[in-house]
């Protein structure tokens, strides 16, 4: 219902007069507004008797709050900076569905500053500019299979602690004894390139994962279209405040989040595929390689040819 109410609001803002503020239902001592300030900048307000806790600002959300003349004090959320509106957006419904069925205006400025801790470290992490389209397709397809296969799998908890995010780590999942190494390719690509001797070298079995998609048209739709709506679905299944908090965290560092042109940018995926990585495939790593004066080395495999080595999810 609260999603609902936000998406009819924002797309009837062009007919909004800058300042104007519409209700939102809550459920909660708290009442919520969302609309434009007097600048056209999207904005969130919670209305409250009483004085709001103290919430520190960034460069990319304005704060403010105050007391009017009914005595009624009030805690506005601005955005800052353009090209970030649909976060914002997700960041409102977040903060409004955190209130939900709270019985006093204490536990639902508890809930407010447990939410925005969270988003507070996103909006943070400012992306300056385009974001490369092999960066977008890669975390795209991460996140793809950590909602549909390693979640459904392991539990959406014990898959996000498993996923390396953005941390630098050789491999991008690695739970229990074996580990996962996706690879996100266009449809019609014959390679997967392996960016490091290290990626695929490990003493435990594992798996490289190849997802194979297409770049859609703006008008596409579906449930995992692009990286916002798996972001959302992902993040609504948490049921963890430490994992949820730890789910931000490694998806901040990507630098996408903040980026609407990214975050929406739309893919179809074709075929996800996976390949038994032991002894026996063909990789290199820093045993095989025959000069020790080499430290490091890219390289791709040919698709096509990976096809002995290929294995169902479960295997």
């Amino acid at each position: 219902m609260m999603k609902t109410d936000i998406f009819n609001i924002l797309n009837n803002l062009r007919n909004q007069n800058y300042g104007e503020l519409k209700r939102i239902n809550t459920n909660s001592k708290l009442a919520a507004c969302f609309g434009l300030n007097k600048n056209g900048q999207l904005r969130l307000s919670f209305l409250s008797s009483l004085k709001p806790p103290k919430f520190e600002a960034t460069k990319n959300i304005g704060i403010a709050q105050g007391t009017d003349s009914a005595n009624t004090n009030w805690l506005i959320f601005d955005l800052l900076v353009q090209g970030q509106e649909n976060v914002f957006l997700s960041f409102c419904e977040n903060l409004v569905e955190s209130i939900s069925y709270t019985t006093t205006e204490e536990q639902a400025f508890s809930a407010l500053k447990k939410q925005y801790a969270k988003w507070k470290a996103l909006f943070k992490k400012n992306s300056d500019g385009d974001i490369p389209k092999d960066v977008v397709q890669g975390l795209y397809g991460e996140l793809y299979f950590l909602k549909n296969f390693m979640s459904p799998k392991y539990g959406v908890n014990r898959a996000v602690r498993a996923w390396s995010g953005a941390e630098g780590t050789s491999k991008d999942f690695a739970i229990d004894e074996i580990w996962y190494e996706v690879k996100t390719i266009g449809n019609k690509t014959p390679v997967a390139k392996i960016n490091s001797l290290a990626q695929l070298e490990s003493d435990n079995e594992g798996r490289l994962v190849i997802n194979r998609i297409e770049q859609m048209a703006d008008e596409y739709s579906s449930d995992d279209d692009c990286i916002k709506k798996i972001f959302d679905s992902i993040r609504e299944k948490i049921d963890d405040e430490t994992v949820e908090n730890d789910f931000f965290e490694k998806i901040s560092e990507t630098g996408v989040v903040t980026n609407d042109k990214a975050m929406e940018m739309k893919f179809s995926v074709h075929l996800t595929s996976f390949y038994r990585v032991d002894e026996a495939f063909p990789k290199l790593t820093r045993g095989n390689v025959p000069f020790q004066e080499i430290c490091d080395v890219q390289y791709a495999l040919s698709v096509d040819s990976l096809k002995p080595y290929e294995v169902d999810f479960d295997d």
